[in-house]
């Protein structure tokens, strides 16, 4: 192990750290802003938490120092392209906007820079080797538009500058199309992934599609499982505050980013692991529910009905269902990063049971050698 190598990475995600502050700040307006001292401290804690998960995470065995120092450069410069350096293109005028296509943030000058850099993003993570690398580098791209996700708008400050409710309905139209260009933009990040690692001569993972495509019937009904399940997961982790009502059963107010992200990252990152653990499916069915998902929303949480009774008799800043509150961004980028966690959860759970079993048969073995000695020797 080179001690010095090691030394110059921790250094090098350091001063990147401190550069994402630094950028930030001048982004973001006046350095003395508290909002925006507390939005730096806050990135930075984050970006140092996930390091720390991958330095001393609980895969001790398995991945070299040198490897988790480049997952956690990795996991740092993601972030910093799509949620700082290319913020610009698809910054809303108005911090109270959605990141969506439905306020014009995300145009088509804004998703092609997205799209070519989660391309170019995809294609460095083959720096890191191996299968933790191959789905590490899947996730890079979610990662990094994620921030993208919690510095949006929230939909009922959109919401509420609309006239009727066919205007509301038409927002939730347009999402569950928008949807499908952020999956391009991180189905790019996949694109990358797999050019870099044919490139050199690496895995490039294509064979995590056969087992799909074979046994499509099962894959079709794992993602309308994980579709209904992430639903229903978000719906209950998603809840806010609210009131009870007696025409709407109850309503609530409108979820923050960080939770609205947490029901999210939770709700796939269960069902991720509930595939792979019960049905042996990895995380590409779950990152199609997440594609879907908007859709799904438009379909089963938005009733027209309800909506209206609750434009005639409350704030708009009120809503019917947490899962109104998403917007395609927050769902693709968090939702497939739940999908690789859950996924990896599993596989290590997995690992960890049959190294505990080969640790017990070996106990087994040795005490009946020892014990087959002692009788040997007389003794009992």
């Amino acid at each position: 192990m080179n001690i010095r190598k090691i030394s110059l990475a921790a250094i090098l995600i350091v001063l990147i750290s401190m550069l994402c502050a630094v950028v930030y700040t001048g982004m973001s307006g006046s350095q003395y802003n508290p909002k925006t001292m507390i939005n730096i401290n806050k990135a930075i804690a984050a970006i140092l938490a996930y390091i720390a998960i991958i330095v001393i995470g609980p895969v001790p065995g398995e991945l070299t120092v040198e490897t988790k120092l480049k997952l956690s450069a990795l996991a740092v410069f993601s972030p910093v392209v799509f949620g700082i350096l290319l913020w610009p293109a698809v910054s809303p005028e108005s911090p109270y906007e959605l990141v969506s296509l439905s306020s014009g943030s995300l145009g088509f000058a804004g998703f092609i820079i997205f799209t070519a850099a989660a391309f170019l993003c995809g294609g460095l993570t083959a720096i890191v080797p191996g299968e933790f690398g191959l789905h590490a580098s899947r996730a890079a791209v979610p990662l990094g538009i994620s921030i993208a996700a919690v510095r949006s708008g929230f939909v009922t400050d959109a919401t509420a500058r609309l006239s009727d409710v066919s205007q509301i309905s038409q927002t939730y139209n347009i999402f569950a199309i928008e949807s499908f260009l952020w999956a391009v933009i991180a189905a790019a990040g996949f694109a990358g992934s797999f050019a870099a690692r044919k490139l050199t001569n690496q895995d490039t993972g294509i064979n995590d599609l056969k087992p799909l495509v074979k046994g499509w019937k099962q894959s079709v009904m794992a993602v309308a499982a994980i579709t209904a399940v992430s639903m229903i997961v978000i719906s209950i982790l998603g809840t806010s505050p609210g009131i009870r009502d007696r025409e709407l059963s109850a309503i609530m107010l409108q979820p923050g980013n960080g939770q609205a992200a947490f029901a999210v990252l939770a709700a796939f990152t269960l069902c991720g692991w509930a595939a792979m653990r019960y049905f042996k499916i990895n995380y590409i069915p779950a990152c199609i529910a997440a594609v879907i998902l908007p859709a799904a929303i438009r379909l089963f949480a938005f009733k027209q009905e309800d909506i209206l009774n609750l434009t005639q008799r409350y704030p708009l800043s009120f809503l019917t269902n947490p899962s109104l509150a998403l917007t395609p961004v927050m769902i693709i980028s968090f939702g497939m990063i739940g999908a690789v966690c859950g996924y990896w959860l599993a596989v290590l759970q997995k690992r960890n049971a049959a190294l505990a079993g080969e640790e017990a048969a070996v106990e087994m073995a040795n005490l009946a050698a020892r014990t087959a000695v002692g009788v040997a020797d007389g003794k009992p």
